[in-house]
């Protein structure tokens, strides 16, 4: 049955408006109800329209979404590139979806990068730097490709390639805040490639004026840091790097952002004291809490405090899930086998709820 143009746009309407409520709800599970309306929306579009780029685009920023909110990484990102794919075929000179396509592929590759192999991370990184490229092709001015283009590049350990684009883009990348971005991933490429590092390439290092917002891109390129560092055997460069990095890291104002770059760098300590920094400042953060029991679990081996630090987190959110599944895992570390029991029960009670 083909849409009218008033059905088609009825449908977009309830769309935007169930995206709308998605963006105010605090509960994830309201979260994925509105983006699953919206979605679906869009499924009754696309299959009782003609097609139309400007479709699958939203179709495919709305499963980039909901990959996050349900955890359903892998089948909602695949959603997500195939139909940024397909209104790329339906309008291949739209430099936007170029954009959107690169930036969903290193969604995909950073969510799945413990699961996929090698070869395909490289051939995503590849898939997303010629996208990002012919981006750049149609509108050469927008930093945040540029930048892009450094990060996945020295993921890539392409360095030549990384300072080549560093010196192309310096008449694009304006701000203060892209440029400390910037001089970041130009020091790091010339600390692995083994390179002198100038006062000018530095310089927005040491500037702690440039106060940034934390966002995906500096997330995306900071978890794969863990990786490069394995693949360097230089004592001299690792100590050099995490220099840069703690450099870097100092112009957060944000302790949930400090903290999750020093846990990706391996600086546990420091992380540890930024999620207390982070729930000193809002107790009632129940991710600061949740993330600082992860931590204190899963990698500095401190159940007990573990346990105080997911027992506040329900405390905030009593249908926090994941929170009650670690705490059942952490009572059963402890030997608390019947009160892990519990946890179990509500946690899978929740999940089923979740599921309906």
């Amino acid at each position: 049955m083909s849409l009218s143009y008033q059905e088609i746009e009825r449908l977009i309407e309830k769309a935007e408006s169930c995206l709308k409520s998605s963006f105010n709800s605090e509960k994830f599970k309201d979260k994925v109800r509105f983006q699953v309306e919206a979605l679906n929306c869009f499924d009754q579009i696309i299959e009782n329209a003609a097609d139309h780029d400007y479709y699958f685009a939203k179709r495919s920023d709305i499963k980039h979404m909901l990959a996050y909110s349900s955890g359903k990484y892998e089948s909602y990102l695949n959603g997500s590139i195939d139909d940024m794919s397909r209104a790329i075929e339906l309008n291949p000179g739209k430099g936007d979806w170029y954009r959107l396509r690169g930036q969903f592929l290193l969604a995909y590759v950073t969510a799945l990068k413990e699961v996929i192999s090698d070869a395909r991370l490289n051939q995503l990184l590849g898939n997303a730097i010629a996208d990002f490229q012919a981006c750049l092709n149609k509108d050469p001015t927008k930093p945040e490709l540029w930048l892009s283009l450094m990060g996945v590049n020295l993921i890539l350990r392409n360095f030549d390639e990384v300072l080549g684009i560093y010196g192309q883009c310096e008449v694009y990348v304006k701000s203060k805040e892209d440029r400390l971005i910037r001089s970041w991933l130009c020091c790091l490429a010339l600390t692995i490639a083994g390179d002198t590092i100038g006062d000018k390439d530095i310089s927005p290092l040491y500037d702690q004026t440039i106060r940034p917002e934390f966002d995906s891109l500096i997330d995306i390129f900071n978890s794969f840091f863990g990786k490069i560092y394995k693949q360097e055997n230089s004592e001299d460069k690792l100590t050099r790097l995490k220099e840069i990095q703690k450099l870097f890291i100092a112009h957060f104002d944000s302790w949930n952002a400090k903290a999750g770059l020093f846990k990706d760098n391996g600086f546990y300590e420091e992380a540890l004291e930024a999620y207390e920094k982070a729930t000193e400042k809002n107790p009632n953060d129940d991710g600061a809490w949740f993330n600082k029991g992860l931590l204190l679990r899963n990698i500095l081996n401190r159940d007990e405090e573990a346990l105080k630090a997911f027992t506040k987190t329900l405390e905030l959110n009593p249908l926090f899930m994941k929170a009650w599944q670690k705490k059942c895992d952490t009572l059963s570390s402890l030997g608390r086998n019947e009160e892990a029991r519990q946890a179990f029960e509500i946690a899978e009670n929740l999940r089923s709820v979740e599921e309906k």
